[in-house]
């Protein structure tokens, strides 16, 4: 890249916008321990270990701590720790299944009840409980 398109930078509001936002996240930070310590800790060894060697591209998911690191960012960024309850709807994955019609896969539907029972998965309302659906 440029020297000068980095200069350029400089005048764009985004760049103002995001580092604040990084700023913010510093000022009210989200432990990552306390939610990661309401999964059920077996259960998900046992989903991990089931699918550590799989080359299915939904086995990325059974890295909980790395997925909730990004999520707690994400929530952060919409000032979602900062409010009271929400009512959140997780159309990420969920979306999928309905698209692809019914799952008949059984390794994607044991990891797809298996966390949705450790974490509560599903839109709900229960405080910070968004940053583990």
């Amino acid at each position: 890249m440029k020297f000068t398109h980095k200069i350029a930078k400089l005048a764009q509001p985004l760049t103002y916008r995001r580092a604040w936002r990084r700023a913010e996240r510093h000022i009210h930070p989200v432990p990552l321990e306390p939610i990661y310590a309401r999964i059920d800790q077996p259960k998900l060894a046992a989903i991990q270990a089931q699918y550590a060697s799989s080359k299915e591209h939904y086995a990325k998911y059974a890295d909980i701590r790395r997925w909730l690191r990004l999520n707690i960012v994400r929530a952060q960024d919409l000032k979602l720790h900062r409010c009271g309850p929400k009512s959140v709807l997780d159309l990420g994955y969920r979306c999928q299944i309905w698209a692809a019609g019914p799952v008949s896969s059984p390794r994607f539907r044991s990891i797809s009840t298996g966390l949705a029972k450790t974490t509560g998965g599903g839109a709900r309302r229960s405080g910070r409980s968004f940053l583990t659906t």
